[in-house]
């Protein structure tokens, strides 16, 4: 049972494998095919065929709308592949990837190794400043509603006219006490 498991796995699973590498660069398609370089090629070479490509299939020089869709894909495309090629480090990870592509595992975590960083500091700041705006207009909220809730219950409302008219009060008696001084 063991032995046919295997089999079927070895035969079907390392194909499976394959979609694992579609989000990966520029997927299944070789970068360097699509910009029409070689592995030697410069910096310069690529930006130069990338640019004549960019010149030949950018969206806004089409007119129709099937033509417009199929060059905004391939110009996607062809940015991917650029991108993957212009930076050293991901194109050194991208040859890697394209001379041992049984190593799928290796290729994503070197993939997205690469990605932007963000600084963490950053992002706790921004979470922190957005709880903060949330409770201050929660608590805020919750104030209004309290004050209408004790404006409108009479018992409320004459215990704080009560209240305004004693510190009403003391304000006059120690006012007049300053003027006698």
């Amino acid at each position: 049972m063991d032995l046919k498991f295997c089999l079927i796995f070895c035969f079907f699973g390392h194909g499976c494998f394959a979609h694992l590498l579609q989000g990966l660069y520029c997927g299944l398609d070789n970068c360097y095919e699509l910009l029409d370089v070689t592995r030697q090629s410069t910096k310069q070479e690529i930006a130069r065929n990338y640019r004549q490509l960019a010149k030949k299939y950018h969206p806004d020089l089409h007119k129709g709308e099937a033509d417009k869709k199929v060059a905004e894909e391939k110009f996607m495309i062809i940015a991917r592949a650029y991108e993957t090629l212009r930076d050293e480090g991901s194109r050194a990870d991208y040859n890697y990837m394209l001379d041992n592509p049984d190593e799928y595992y290796s290729h994503y975590y070197r993939y997205f190794k690469r990605r932007t960083k963000i600084d963490v500091r950053l992002v706790v700041l921004v979470c922190i400043s957005i709880i903060s705006i949330v409770q201050y207009f929660s608590r805020k909220q919750r104030y209004e509603e309290a004050i209408k809730y004790f404006m409108t219950v009479p018992k409320y409302r004459n215990k704080a006219l009560e209240i305004i008219n004693q510190s009403q009060d003391g304000v006059k008696k120690v006012s007049s006490s300053k003027q006698n001084v």
